[in-house]
C-alpha cells in the first residue's frame, strides 16, 4: 500500500501550466503487454526510467485524462515512450488498483503475436520472460502488484463441433473445411493472456482442439494441436481435462460442462471467439 501511494504522490506531483493538474484526479495507467518467445512461453515489456519509476524496473506508462480510457492512455504511452505499435497489441483486460479515493493505477493487460521492436532511448527497455520479472529491481508499487498479474500457463480445449456450429455460416455443407477454418483462426490468435472466468489471467500457449465425426478429416494448422476423437468427442474432451491442472474447457453443451472435473472451467463460444478476433 505505502509503495502504491508513492506513485501517487508521483502522479499528484505531475503539474503543468503553474500547478494545473492535468489528469482531473484520474490517476495513472501502464501497458503490460506480453509476446511469445521460441518455446510460445511469456516475456513481458518492462521499462527502466521515467517520470513514474525514476532508476527502477515498471511498465510503459504515465497519467492519464479525464477523457480518455486507462487502455487508451496506455496504448498513448506505450507508442511514446517504447515505439510500441498499437494496431498489434491486443487488450485483454485490465486490474485497477486503488491505494487512496483521490487516484487510481490500472495496470492494461495485453498481448501481442510476437516481440514488437521497441526503442530503446530515452528509457531503456527489455523483454523479460515471466518466471525472470520478479528478479528484476521493480519499483515498489510495481513490485507490489506483480503477484496478481503475473500469469501461470492454462489448458485451453475447444469443442470444435460445438463451437463451429455456434455460427450459421453454412459449415454443415462442408465439415472439414469449417473445422480447418476453425484452426487456423486459433492459430493467428497465437499464445496469448486469457482472461480467467473466476478473475485474474492466464497463458494459453498450445490449444487444443477436438474434432469428431466428419471434421477429423480436416488437414493438420500449425499452431494448434488437433485431437481426433475415435468416438464421441465429448468424451475425449473429459478424457484430457481429468489429468491434474488449470484447464478452459470452450463448450456452451450442458452435458458436457455437467461431466467436466471442478478443476476444469467452460467458458462460452462466444467468449472463445471474442478473445481469438480482438
Amino acid at each position: 500500500m505505502a509503495a502504491l501511494q508513492t506513485v501517487g504522490r508521483v502522479v499528484r506531483d505531475m503539474r503543468c501550466d503553474g500547478g494545473h493538474d492535468p489528469l482531473g484526479g484520474s490517476g495513472a495507467a501502464g501497458l503490460l503487454l506480453r509476446a511469445p518467445d521460441a518455446r510460445r512461453q511469456p516475456l513481458a515489456l518492462l521499462r527502466r526510467g521515467g517520470s513514474l519509476w525514476g532508476d527502477l524496473w515498471g511498465v510503459p506508462g504515465g497519467p492519464h485524462h479525464s477523457d480518455e480510457t486507462p487502455a487508451k492512455a496506455a496504448l498513448r504511452d506505450a507508442a511514446n515512450q517504447a515505439a510500441v505499435n498499437p494496431g498489434r497489441v491486443r487488450v485483454r483486460g485490465t486490474q485497477v488498483h486503488r491505494p487512496g479515493e483521490a487516484w487510481s493505477f490500472t495496470s492494461v493487460i495485453a498481448d501481442a503475436t510476437e516481440p514488437l521492436p521497441v526503442r530503446p532511448q530515452p528509457a531503456q527497455l527489455a523483454w523479460v520472460p515471466e518466471d525472470d520479472v520478479a528478479g528484476f529491481d521493480l519499483h515498489p508499487a510495481f513490485a507490489a502488484a506483480w503477484p496478481e498479474l503475473r500469469v501461470t500457463e492454462i489448458g485451453l480445449v475447444v469443442d470444435a463441433a460445438n463451437v463451429v456450429g455456434s455460427r450459421p455460416d453454412g459449415w454443415w455443407k462442408d465439415r472439414a473445411g469449417a473445422a480447418e477454418r476453425l484452426q487456423r483462426v486459433v492459430a493467428a490468435a497465437g499464445p496469448g493472456v486469457f482472461p480467467r472466468p473466476q478473475g485474474g489471467f492466464g497463458w494459453v500457449a498450445n490449444p487444443v482442439l477436438v474434432l469428431e465425426g466428419a471434421a477429423v478429416t480436416a488437414s493438420d494448422v500449425p499452431g494448434v494441436e488437433a485431437v481426433r476423437a475415435p468416438g464421441a468427442g465429448d468424451d475425449t474432451i473429459v478424457d484430457i481435462v481429468s489429468v491434474p491442472g488449470d484447464w478452459l474447457v470452450v463448450t456452451a453443451d450442458r452435458a458436457l460442462r455437467g461431466r467436466l472435473p471442478p478443476h476444469a472451467c467452460a467458458i462460452s463460444p462466444s467468449a472463445f471467439l471474442s478473445w481469438v478476433s480482438a
